[in-house]
């Protein structure tokens, strides 16, 4: 039996009205949770000695969300306006990223396998990196654990030099080795999207449109 396709949200009629909207909303959330957290760091109770490299993952967090919106709605509007038809979205990618991104509209694909954060990245810095509904386990561990890391262990390993406790460089070790387990784990599951819409590899779809 043929795997299912995954299933596709409903079409956006505008996609950029509606990433203007989810941003507004993580406007007001942040304005709310950001002095929570600067309350807690800065208390009496508080724990960090340095609480800097917290506030810069705070940072990363906050600057994460308003870019993508997707911290509220759970949607990729870039993505959806993609799949709606607007190629503007991908005008600033290689143009191997382009054909690829836009062959893996015609196969199917759903938002969560087009245009990722961490990809976008790459793209947008000329590295025409395998997009996600072409891309293999390596290719997902590494972009998803480079992501994962640089937006939350990065900081907390920063911090974490600051702290005066026996073993740190061993705590440090095991943690961003469960991390990376757990990053192996998801990378292996969602590379089993890629059979579900049945492109070829990056390196075929090269050789082919190169």
């Amino acid at each position: 039996m043929k795997p299912k396709v995954p299933t596709r949200l409903p079409p956006v009629a505008d996609w950029r009205a509606e990433l203007r909207r989810a941003r507004r909303g993580m406007l007001v959330f942040w304005a709310f949770a950001l002095p929570f957290l600067v309350l807690c760091l800065w208390s009496e109770e508080a724990t960090f000695p340095d609480p800097w490299p917290l506030y810069a993952m705070a940072l990363m967090l906050i600057c994460l969300s308003l870019w993508t919106g997707r911290l509220r709605s759970g949607r990729d509007y870039r993505a959806a306006g993609l799949i709606g038809g607007d190629r503007s979205v991908i005008a600033s990618y290689p143009a191997i990223v382009q054909k690829g991104l836009l062959q893996a509209v015609e196969a199917g694909a759903s938002e969560d396998d087009l245009m990722p954060p961490g990809y976008r990245v790459l793209w947008r810095l000329g590295i025409p990196v395998a997009p996600p509904a072409f891309a293999g386990f390596l290719t997902r561990f590494l972009v998803l654990y480079g992501t994962v890391f640089v937006l939350l262990p990065l900081w907390m390993v920063i911090d974490a030099w600051t702290w005066d406790v026996e073993n740190k460089v061993a705590m440090i070790t095991w943690g961003l080795a469960l991390l990376a387990i757990i990053v192996a784990v998801l990378s292996a599951i969602e590379a089993q999207r890629k059979q579900l819409v049945g492109l070829p590899s990056w390196r075929e779809f090269r050789r082919m449109h190169g």
